[in-house]
């Protein structure tokens, strides 16, 4: 397996001194803050300059063995246009090549940087006022960041793993609610060359609010990537679903009391987050680390969320990119706008994968997306906010969504990260499929029991002697296992022309079976999930929960997998009865299996499928 080669660039972003001269930097992300309504001045930004605290453009580029390449960049802006994002990526495929829905921009959120964003009368004077120059500067630099990164790739390591933080709190947190749920997870890619650290990606989800002065900061973010560059490389920082998420500690966005010294401390405890990741306690660098091999990929859709009035529905980019393969992937999950915290438990749950990064803010920032929690109560992330990003209906009043926003972007999320099925070649009259070793094995309506190789396309099927009646199919350790109409479970040694098969004992109504380590598993006609052990002879089949209209079952990544209603659903081995979550498209199967993490399927039409999970 090829290694992956990285690149990673980082340009500063600068400013001239006539444009302090002139007077047209103003900060945004407090509308109303009298002392955000006097521009900057050039004399606070040196300050802050002379302190380290700059605001950054970083990029880094992954490309596989295949030369599919990836890109990331993250800005310390404060909000993002989709038009600003469709002229970095087109210039970025001019000079590099690197497809456009394979770059993604991550901006941190800063509440102390100009705005990116035409933002309307809602704001006081000139705070939501885009000057064009800048955000000019800003596109031509995340263009540089990320034609370097791509221009300067090297072989490396990367490293996935996850710790906590509780550097952030949920603003709207009620004790006991479904309100109260926050994203706390701190998600870390460590990069490594021969010659040692040369990236750390880190991504947590928390505003950036503590500068209320009318300074240019990168806020905490900033601190915590100047921490961990002294030991880990070059630092990037990712903004998760940080909506109605604020940093722990902050009393009031415009109390400037100690806001620089509150500001440090929260970086610093933020960067000590990211290190117990990379380094625990006790433990060798890296040891809870999972490394990332394979190929890259990156697919991405756009979902539309309805106003409450009659207004065009507004967009929502959902991108994906994906580094490594099955057991050894992340997928990347960027999202445009911001996404309410208490939103993450529910759609990490939802998603079959290992390892899963939510990332917010991403390449256009518009306005929140928030639950139905948050639009029931038609506070500020659930409608007041929408006047302020300039989504007004025709009487200037606040324009909120329509309830659903979270099952809409749910729903994009399982789309941008599915890769679809692939087809492989005939498969006519069969019935029940099983997997073992490098074969597939199937049983047709006519009673037959065929095989062919798992891979390459329009391979024949070969006949392997009688199965008869059979309505589920397994495989375990050279075994084949075969459930039947009338309620028999039998086995046979998957080798071999025209074996007999053996009686095991019962199995009656069985619609799907599965096996993995060695117990069975089956669904049956009355929606139950069964599972017994494989190896014993005539002992009972243990319920361990509901099975609804299952026509097929598989297992992967350690999970269940069934089909049933035109789709791919999932659910934990263990742990008794537990809700399928639905995950892919899968129309029209009428039989499934899984070699590893490779999903099998034949179709009503006679056709044989194939994809990952």
């Amino acid at each position: 397996m090829a290694q992956l080669k990285v690149g990673v660039a980082r340009r500063e972003i600068r400013f001239d001194s006539q444009w302090f001269t002139d007077q047209k930097i103003f900060l945004w992300g407090f509308a109303y803050a009298e002392n955000r309504q006097t521009a900057v001045k050039e004399a606070d930004l040196r300050t802050r300059m002379e302190a380290g605290d700059h605001l950054q453009i970083t990029a880094i580029t992954v490309t596989d063995g295949a030369n599919n390449t990836v890109a990331l960049a993250t800005l310390d802006v404060g909000n993002l246009t989709a038009e600003t994002t469709e002229w970095v990526r087109r210039e970025v495929t001019k000079q590099t090549g690197i497809p456009g829905d394979h770059i993604c921009l991550n901006v941190s959120h800063t509440h102390a940087a100009p705005t990116m964003v035409e933002l309307g009368p809602y704001w006081a004077s000139s705070i939501g006022v885009c000057f064009a120059p800048f955000r000019e500067r800003v596109e031509r630099l995340t263009v540089e960041a990320i034609v370097a990164a791509f221009s300067d790739r090297t072989p490396a390591d990367l490293y996935f793993g996850r710790g906590m933080t509780e550097t952030g709190y949920n603003r709207r947190a009620a004790a006991g609610t479904v309100q109260d749920s926050q994203d706390k997870l701190v998600d870390v890619l460590h990069v490594r060359t021969s010659d040692g650290p040369l990236a750390t990606v880190f991504r947590a989800s928390i505003h950036p609010v503590w500068v209320a002065a009318p300074t240019i900061s990168a806020d905490f973010c900033g601190v915590a990537r100047r921490e961990l560059e002294k030991t880990y490389g070059t630092a990037l920082f990712v903004q998760g679903w940080a909506g109605s998420c604020d940093p722990v500690g902050i009393d009031s966005y415009l109390d400037a009391a100690d806001e620089m010294k509150k500001m440090v401390d929260h970086g610093q405890a933020l960067a000590d987050d990211v290190v117990k990741v990379l380094a625990p306690t006790g433990a060798e660098p890296l040891s809870g680390m999972t490394r990332l091999q394979g190929n890259v990929a990156a697919r991405s859709t756009t979902i539309f969320h309805p106003f409450q009035s009659d207004r065009p529905a507004f967009p929502q980019e959902v991108q994906a990119l994906i580094i490594g393969g099955p057991r050894s992937d992340w997928h990347f999950v960027g999202c445009s706008h911001e996404v309410t915290t208490d939103q993450a438990p529910r759609a990490q749950a939802a998603l079959p994968f290992d390892h899963v990064t939510l990332a917010g803010y991403c390449n256009q920032q518009r306005c929140y997306i928030p639950s139905d929690y948050f639009i029931g109560v038609a506070g500020y992330e659930g409608k007041d906010s929408q006047a302020f990003y300039g989504n007004v209906t025709s009487s200037g009043a606040a324009d909120p969504f329509e309830p659903g926003a979270a099952d809409r972007l749910l729903q994009g999320i399982l789309t941008a990260t599915d890769p679809g099925w692939t087809q492989l070649g005939p498969a006519e009259q069969i019935i029940a499929l099983a997997a073992a070793g490098e074969h597939l094995y199937a049983a047709t309506t006519n009673d037959k029991l065929l095989r062919r190789s798992a891979t390459g396309a329009s391979v024949e099927w070969e006949a392997l002697g009688h199965a008869e009646h059979v309505v589920g199919l397994a495989a375990l350790d050279g075994t084949l296992f075969c459930a039947t109409r009338e309620g028999k479970l039998w086995s046979r040694a998957a080798a071999g022309l025209d074996l007999p098969w053996q009686l095991l004992g019962h199995a009656e109504q069985v619609v799907a079976m599965t096996a993995f380590q060695g117990t069975l598993y089956a669904a049956t006609g009355s929606s139950i999930l069964w599972q017994r052990d494989a190896t014993q002879v005539n002992v009972p089949w243990t319920d361990i929960g509901q099975a609804e209209q299952v026509v097929g079952l598989a297992t992967a990544r350690e999970r269940l997998i069934c089909t049933t209603g035109g789709a791919l659903w999932w659910r934990d081995l263990d742990g008794g009865d537990q809700p399928w979550k639905r995950f892919a498209a899968a129309a029209d199967l009428v039989a499934l299996c899984s070699l590893g993490d490779q999903l099998y399927c034949v179709t009503a039409n006679g056709v044989l499928w194939t994809r990952s999970v």
